[in-house]
């Protein structure tokens, strides 16, 4: 008999969570697996709807504001539980993993989590509001069956007495690959980069916790023995603060853009100098595109690339400029090939999905 997986989430935002959950549907054995979702509120011009739709799961949206949730979310959900009987509740984030704490119900219930509240909420949210969420977050994980999505998650729930298991995210490979020098220029010319400008790509939100500004201090402060770019992709409140830090007109603002892929296979070097991860996307996509990558040297970093030169401590902008003068000088294609395989072998969608079904089927026996 199959198995009916309920999963509750926000919105299909595009992002990095909703992207995970994504490839862990994509590839249930739908012989054995029956997958269901319901979205909490109303989906926005950037949603994977569509994409989800498409993979034939059975697709709700209550739509409700945050003020519409708070009082009728649980009545919601519950007319969907006695409708649809699933046997499990996959939860991720905190609006759905606290809802999944105070539903009575005979369903299996876990979450994943994606982040570390403390580090995540405040800086995002401001201090007081974001400790507020962040001690109900951990609350609510302590009543439920948790799977971190990295070992550093793991070990920073540890501190409040929260076992979990350990599922690493993966990304579906099918849809990165290697490209040569004449593909390569294609993309450049297509997506408007000089075709002999040494490329450094950093993705994400403009956001303190991401440090986008090392990355620009960084840049600044290199000699341009070469004819070099800093491409950045994202969006967030310190976009002017970031752009008033930019000494000259090699730091290029792209915003958020559908074709992150494109840029990641027409850029030499990806930067990510971010104070917190779970287990960064971007980090996995731009290694099976076969980029090599300067990070930060923190936990979530160290677990997909290794002990490598080619860390730097948060913050460190003057050694994040050595680094990038010294990567411009050396040929990069067996760092590049050793990242793709790093992610083909331990990082990648399919494996990930099997990890979760396999759970699935322990928790139900």
């Amino acid at each position: 008999m199959m198995k009916k997986i309920l999963y509750i989430i926000s919105t299909l935002r595009r992002s990095g969570p909703t992207n995970q959950l994504y490839n862990i549907i994509k590839y249930l054995d739908k012989n054995e697996f029956d997958p269901y979702l319901v979205t909490l509120s109303p989906e926005s011009d950037n949603s994977r709807w569509a994409d989800y739709d498409a993979l034939g799961v059975h697709l709700y949206s209550l739509g409700l504001s945050r003020l519409r949730g708070f009082l009728c979310t649980r009545k919601e959900i519950k007319s969907f539980l006695s409708e649809i009987k699933p046997d499990v509740i996959h939860t991720q984030g905190i609006r759905a993993d606290i809802i999944n704490t105070k539903l009575v119900k005979p369903a299996v219930s876990i979450c994943t989590a994606r982040n570390y509240p403390y580090d995540d909420y405040p800086a995002k949210f401001g201090i007081i509001r974001g400790i507020v969420m962040a001690n109900r977050h951990i609350a609510a994980l302590k009543k439920i069956k948790v799977i971190a999505c990295s070992m550093a998650i793991q070990a920073q729930l540890r501190r409040h007495g929260i076992n979990s298991f350990v599922i690493q995210n993966g990304i579906d490979i099918s849809n990165y690959c290697l490209v040569d020098h004449n593909k390569r220029n294609d993309i450049r010319k297509k997506i408007g980069i000089e075709q002999d400008s040494f490329v450094f790509l950093a993705v994400g939100s403009l956001i303190p916790r991401k440090d986008v500004q090392t990355i620009i201090n960084a840049f600044n402060n290199i000699k341009h023995e070469k004819k070099a770019q800093l491409i950045i992709l994202g969006d967030g409140y310190q976009l002017k603060y970031l752009q008033n830090l930019v000494k000259n007109n090699l730091i290029l603002f792209h915003g958020n853009v559908n074709n992150v892929v494109e840029y990641l296979q027409a850029a030499d070097v990806f930067v990510s100098s971010s104070f917190s991860e779970g287990l960064p996307n971007t980090v996995l996509e731009a290694m099976a595109c076969g980029l090599p990558c300067l990070l930060s040297d923190i936990p979530p970093h160290k677990e997909i690339t290794g002990e490598t030169e080619w860390k730097f401590p948060c913050k460190d902008y003057m050694k994040l400029a050595s680094l990038m003068e010294k990567i411009q000088n050396i040929d990069t294609t067996q760092i590049g090939k050793q990242n793709r395989q790093k992610i083909e072998n331990n990082f990648n969608a399919q494996k990930m999905s099997q990890h979760y079904q396999n759970i699935y089927c322990d928790i139900l026996r």
